[in-house]
């Protein structure tokens, strides 16, 4: 059974309500309008990731403070990804969909400017991996919709019911 299949047997109403035992992503208990809206940011004086929905779909983007160089990477994760739109990415970055159709896949090198990807997905369930530098991000530098949530722990789950 795949995780986000799982994860749906533990939906309730508009948020979700259980971590998954063995996913390593705790349940975000946030209503679905909490998704919605770009988060407060500006390009290069701020480090951290921005995840957000509108009605154009998914959006995921990086930044960092000042001309620090900094190394972004992980996946989002849902049912399927039926839609992948690099944002300002340089010749060396990389944002792909992976072989199952299942994740996005990216690996960004940022310094005082901004990458990202737009996308959409399939399924309510959508699940956050992201790393700098090597290593998982912190959550306190990870911003969720226009409230800029932070989430539990990363990586998270965010049900978009």
């Amino acid at each position: 059974m795949s995780i986000t299949r799982t994860l749906h047997n533990f939906v309730s109403g508009t948020t979700l309500v259980a971590l998954v035992a063995g996913a390593g992503a705790a349940a975000m208990a946030l209503p679905n309008e909490d998704f919605q809206g770009r988060p407060k940011f500006k390009v290069g004086a701020e480090l951290g990731a921005f995840v957000w929905h509108d009605e154009d779909g998914q959006h995921v983007r990086f930044t960092t403070k000042g001309k620090v160089v900094r190394k972004f990477s992980g996946k989002v994760c849902g049912e399927k990804v039926v839609k992948l739109d690099p944002f300002e990415l340089e010749p060396a970055d990389s944002a792909s969909i992976g072989p199952e159709g299942h994740c996005v896949h990216f690996d960004f090198t940022t310094d005082g400017a901004v990458d990202g990807f737009d996308f959409r997905a399939e399924g309510a369930v959508l699940t956050y991996d992201f790393q700098q530098d090597g290593t998982q991000m912190a959550v306190g530098l990870i911003r969720i919709g226009a409230k800029n949530k932070h989430p539990n722990q990363s990586p998270f789950v965010l049900n978009r019911m």
